[in-house]
């Protein structure tokens, strides 16, 4: 954690250099604090989306108008508790890189029930680049839709839990970082309304979409992937969708 406050300091001090040499009318930095909802999807018919996860986005924003109505976004931020529920239709062996082979929650034999449930919860520290349009203003409001939505992740913290067909205890708050991809990249769009308050600085708040371009798992066949005692042939790939209601503020 230390040093992801290290990084987004640096990030800011960065930012805020950058500033002096630019004209006001053409930068404009912000924060957000935004709740998201991100859910799973997998390309195996065995492995299903079953709940999705509450977040929090907290991020830096910063935009370069390089036209009339016209920028680039950008910022740097947390995506906290990122992921959701995925449910295996046959029992297996899941998480072979962080329950050892064996244990009674991790033996394919002692996992023949069905509808064996897999939670995620990630932490990405994100880098987002967007081409943000905007409205002329009506009143004290402007909207703004913002396509596409292009964003770099890097995993932080991960834990996840194992429950249901066949296992006798329930495991929670497992530290699975070895079974996520240490990097996400994704795209989306978003739109919403600004609101001016005073000399320039505004609240906004709006809903934005993103969806992950890679697999975030990782579980192949070579690292022991298996349902019911049959090791599966291919990677199933999983991704992960989010909706965002971000709420700032723009100076």
């Amino acid at each position: 954690m230390l040093k992801q406050i290290s990084l987004i300091s640096a990030a800011l001090l960065i930012i805020c250099t950058s500033v002096t040499a630019q004209d006001a009318n053409n930068f404009r930095f912000g924060i957000q604090i935004s709740p998201s909802v991100s859910w799973m999807d997998t390309d195996d018919n065995r492995i299903t989306s079953q709940g999705a996860a509450l977040g929090l986005k907290l991020a830096t924003q910063a935009e370069f108008v390089f036209a009339d109505k016209y920028s680039f976004a950008t910022g740097l931020g947390f995506h906290f508790n990122s992921g959701g529920t995925l449910q295996s239709q046959f029992g297996g062996r899941f998480f072979t890189q962080s329950i050892n082979e064996g244990e009674p929650f991790n033996d394919p034999d002692n996992l023949t029930g069905e509808q064996v449930e897999l939670d995620y919860s990630i932490q990405y520290i994100e880098i987002p680049l967007a081409l943000k349009l905007r409205t002329r203003e009506f009143g004290t409001l402007t909207y703004y839709l913002e396509a596409p939505i292009f964003t770099l992740g890097f995993r932080g913290k991960t834990t996840g839990g194992l429950s249901g067909g066949g296992i006798t205890e329930s495991i929670e708050d497992l530290s699975i970082k070895q079974e996520v991809n240490p990097f996400a990249f994704s795209w989306g769009f978003g739109g919403g309304i600004e609101h001016s308050i005073l000399d320039g600085t505004r609240l906004f708040a709006g809903l934005t979409f993103q969806r992950m371009f890679v697999d975030a798992t990782r579980d192949t066949a070579a690292r022991g992937y298996v349902y019911s005692g049959r090791t599966a042939t291919d990677d199933p790939t999983a991704t992960i969708n989010s909706l965002t209601l971000r709420l700032g503020i723009l100076f």
